[in-house]
């Protein structure tokens, strides 16, 4: 009957131990920005050029975009690959106290298409093939941060391989252009 007894405790023992974890523990995410690095920025609604041409894009692969969604998280875009129907990213989006909220590797966005990143049901991050100008070379597409009525994404951009930012109105229509883009 000791021995008995003995062994359930050592049984429940075993049993408590084991409670509450886990068979693996998953892998932990470590972000390329943090969140001081991701909130410096001026950000602002509008559109980024992406283009297969170098000469026409104003990132390449590898940069960083700075965003901030429509819900009002604030994260990082790390351009992967450009196409010229799709351009295939990783982000990551921080809370308010700089812990990682949510990340994605190896999004593809397909042409016309957008992406909600925060799931609030606003797309933060639209990529568009409608030309802004007679111009621009017909490889150019858009990475637009879009403006709703009640709410917004904003982007700020990796500044060292940015060649210059096209401001668009509400409608999306070309208003200013910079960096010697006519």
């Amino acid at each position: 009957m000791m021995k008995r007894m003995i062994m359930i405790f050592l049984l429940l023992a075993l049993l408590w131990s084991c409670a509450g974890k886990t068979p693996e523990t998953p892998e932990t995410f470590e972000p390329e920005k943090t969140y001081d690095e991701v909130t410096c920025g001026a950000f602002k609604p509008g559109a980024i050029m992406v283009s297969t041409d170098p000469e026409w894009s104003q990132l390449d692969e590898g940069s960083f975009v700075y965003i901030v969604t429509t819900s009002g998280l604030y994260g990082y875009m790390k351009v992967l690959d450009i196409g010229n129907d799709s351009v295939v990213f990783n982000y990551a989006l921080f809370d308010d106290e700089g812990d990682v909220f949510k990340h994605e590797e190896n999004v593809l966005l397909k042409i016309d298409k957008g992406i909600d990143m925060d799931n609030d049901s606003f797309d933060d991050v639209l990529f568009s093939s409608k030309k802004k100008r007679k111009s621009f070379d017909g490889s150019v597409r858009y990475l637009i941060f879009p403006k709703y009525a009640d709410v917004s994404s904003m982007f700020s951009a990796d500044r060292r391989k940015i060649k210059g930012i096209i401001r668009l109105s509400t409608s999306e229509n070309l208003i200013a252009v910079s960096d010697g883009y006519t």
